[in-house]
């Protein structure tokens, strides 16, 4: 989700200092707002972008892949994000590394059969059903990292426990913990409310994810906000006009209502606003509250039981809870916190997240 979405709730942390935005600041101010929040595609980060249906179904995953040797990570994303909040991290990764993100279904250009079916049994045998399709076992399947971040931990963990991944080696985990996760649910709708419903333009919207702290890196917005949105047509939302004075028309005064020229033809009696068009969210995330506990609950215990290699990797070391803090202790997961950054970690410092995933590997001499 949103990092919006996590202050005061499943974040637990306040804003990022003000020293953070002062430099967003300090970077807008010398470009207007279209050249520095305009939209990025897809095609300057990743290799390549495909459709996939799952054999028997009418679902049709997206799926971006970049680099061509070495293990493999596949990068799950938050609730309400797409895969290409993983962009500026793939962009590193692909130089020793294979990268798969998809969006998962009810996000991005993902659809299937049941788009607000987001419970988390739906989506591990979703990534299962991938995986099989992408990479069928055999002699030739790379190494497998599994990587989530937000809902994405938590199906990442829930999906790694089940131990049907082929050649799985390795599970990381970004910025989700059960614990605060579950006390924080109760908040959630508020925070969902406090978000704008619309935008007038993509470049509001990037500007918005900025301002409001949900993101800290422009260059990741660019490419990140834009597929979370959908454009279609709204009314205008009525305007309270001035009365205008009546008055006779004098002799010096054309009189243009006797005849109204072909430029400008006043409206028919009872005519109403034409539509506008308007940027919305494209995941209704209020709809998924029935699946909000089953996404976290006993996933710190499903973290510990995976026998891979495992990291943890938080903005902030206060929120483990007592099974993690435990098994933190015994040695059981490795514990990386990076600091200045917000809830969307690889958003916020993409080549600290990305360099932390490649010493990850290198360490476990997977690369």
């Amino acid at each position: 989700m949103h990092r919006g979405l996590f202050k005061g709730g499943l974040d637990g942390r306040p804003p990022l200092p003000e020293g953070s935005r002062s430099k967003r600041e300090d970077v807008l101010g010398k470009k207007t707002l279209a050249e520095e929040c305009n939209a990025v595609g897809w095609d300057n980060y990743f290799d390549s972008k495909r459709h996939l249906t799952i054999p028997g179904t009418n679902s049709v995953f997206c799926v971006y892949e970049a680099g061509h040797d070495g293990p493999l990570f596949v990068l799950l994303h938050g609730g309400g994000h797409t895969a290409l909040s993983w962009a500026l991290v793939a962009n590193i990764l692909k130089a020793s590394c294979r990268v798969m993100a998809y969006d998962c279904r009810g996000h991005g250009d993902t659809k299937t059969d049941d788009d607000f079916d987001l419970s988390a049994s739906t989506l591990v045998a979703d990534a299962l059903q991938l995986l099989e399709v992408m990479y069928p076992p055999g002699d030739s399947s790379p190494p497998v990292i599994i990587v989530g971040h937000s809902m994405g931990g938590a199906i990442a963990g829930k999906l790694s426990a089940t131990g049907k991944v082929h050649n799985q080696v390795g599970l990381i985990v970004i910025d989700v913990v059960e614990g605060t996760a579950m006390a924080a649910l109760s908040s959630m709708h508020s925070i969902i409310a406090s978000r704008p419903t619309s935008f007038p333009s993509l470049e509001k919207a990037i500007e918005w994810s900025l301002s409001s702290n949900t993101l800290n890196n422009v260059t990741s917005a660019r490419v990140s906000i834009p597929p979370q949105l959908v454009e279609a047509e709204t009314m205008p939302q009525p305007t309270i006009r001035p009365k205008i004075a009546m008055h006779p028309i004098s002799e010096d005064e054309p009189d243009v209502s006797a005849s109204p020229s072909p430029s400008h033809t006043p409206p028919s009696l009872g005519e109403g606003p034409l539509p506008v068009r308007r940027w919305f969210w494209r995941t209704p995330l209020a709809r998924s509250e029935p699946h909000w506990a089953g996404w976290f609950s006993g996933l710190s215990d499903e973290f510990l039981s995976v026998k891979k290699a495992k990291m943890l990797l938080l903005a902030g070391t206060d929120r483990l809870d007592r099974a993690l803090t435990i098994g933190q202790m015994q040695g059981k997961f490795q514990l990386t916190v990076l600091p200045k950054v917000g809830h969307v970690i690889q958003e916020d410092d993409p080549t600290n997240t990305a360099n932390t995933l490649l010493e990850f590997a290198r360490r476990n001499r997977w690369i």
